[in-house]
């Protein structure tokens, strides 16, 4: 089924695993919900991107002897190096250096056009209109850079583990272990049988839930995700859930028919 951080990242892994992750952070520490790992797991996607503006505009800002060419190199190249820090799992070395830090901030604001409009002025500023085009052509290149460079990892995923994991999967997997190293517990990512059985995961659901209904709503199935609560939760609860989802969402209050 998968589930959606609460900024629409899908992440491909069925409830229970991902759940069983999350409520072991949870019940250590019940401030280590699952909207803080997922918040965090949207902070390492947005991590090279950030890392690609730092170094793009250290070289608008402070490359004024550099070609403006170099511009767009510095946007790929940054990109580049952070993909390979989360890939292969080096984001946790450099986490006191301020990235994810920067990143957490980063992943609030972009997807609405605000970021780029206030990059073009500053980038027009220090490196006049023919540098705004560079940069713009740089971070057109960064994103088609970045899509070669991540499918060779889900490729190998998919043949080594078996599991076409894309950047979505793994950048959870490292947030799950940040909080993990954190809380000194075990980073172990397989979820036993009696994880799954004693209902922790459920449980952890029906918090996220309960807290961010509008978040939930954005799985992949928002019904799906309430009918995963059943059992324990009786099916009058589940219906009282959705129907709460639906009205902070100002849809129809009915839910559908099983």
């Amino acid at each position: 089924m998968g589930l959606m951080t609460p900024r629409g990242l899908k992440v491909r892994l069925e409830l229970p695993w991902a759940f069983g992750l999350l409520a072991r952070l949870w019940i250590k520490n019940a401030k280590t919900d699952a909207f803080r790992v997922l918040k965090t797991c949207e902070a390492i996607e947005e991590a090279p991107e950030v890392l690609a503006l730092v170094a793009g505009f250290v070289v608008v800002v402070w490359g004024e002897q550099l070609p403006v060419w170099t511009i767009p190199l510095a946007l790929v190249l940054g990109r580049v190096a952070g993909i390979l820090l989360t890939q292969l799992g080096f984001i946790v070395v450099v986490r006191s250096t301020g990235l994810l830090f920067l990143a957490h901030i980063f992943s609030y604001v972009c997807g609405y056009g605000v970021l780029f409009v206030a990059e073009v002025p500053i980038v027009v500023y220090f490196r006049s209109w023919v540098g705004a085009m560079w940069w713009v052509a740089g971070l057109i290149l960064s994103e088609i850079v970045a899509f070669f460079v991540e499918h060779p990892f889900v490729s190998w995923h998919n043949r080594v583990i078996g599991q076409p994991f894309t950047s979505s999967e793994i950048n959870f997997f490292i947030a799950y272990r940040l909080h993990a190293q954190r809380l000194g517990i075990s980073q172990d990512l397989d979820v036993s049988d009696a994880e799954v059985e004693d209902g922790a995961w459920r449980s952890c659901l029906l918090d996220y839930a309960t807290k961010y209904p509008k978040a939930v709503l954005r799985f992949p199935s928002g019904r799906g995700v309430l009918d995963a609560l059943t059992p324990p939760i009786l099916e009058e609860q589940a219906d009282a859930l959705f129907k709460r989802c639906m009205s902070g969402l100002g849809g129809r209050e009915n839910p559908p028919p099983r």
